[in-house]
């Protein structure tokens, strides 16, 4: 029997249609995803040295705070006392 070969003249021409649209959009799309990746990775250094400046500055307030801690205790339980109160006082208040 012999295989008969169909045309598809219609799939044929949307098909090479399809082809040739995505050969002009893959240079602008790969330029496209150069920068979105660009613009990723600057983010994500941004957010590094972020990350690193608020570590920094943690360490500092801690250390800060804990230096007044230290040459203060007497203020420091006063003050800790007096915030207890208040806050009791706000929760009480609320019930």
């Amino acid at each position: 029997m012999a295989t008969r070969t169909e045309t598809h003249p219609l799939t044929d021409q949307l098909s090479k249609s399809g082809h040739e649209t995505l050969e002009k959009m893959s240079v602008p799309l790969g330029h496209a995803e150069d920068r979105l990746r660009e613009t990723t990775y600057a983010a994500q250094n941004n957010v590094k040295a972020a990350v690193k400046r608020t570590r920094g500055n943690t360490r500092e307030i801690t250390n800060s705070v804990t230096g007044y801690i230290k040459e203060h205790p007497l203020a420091t339980v006063g003050a800790a006392a007096a915030v207890g109160m208040v806050m009791g006082a706000l929760f009480k208040s609320r019930s």
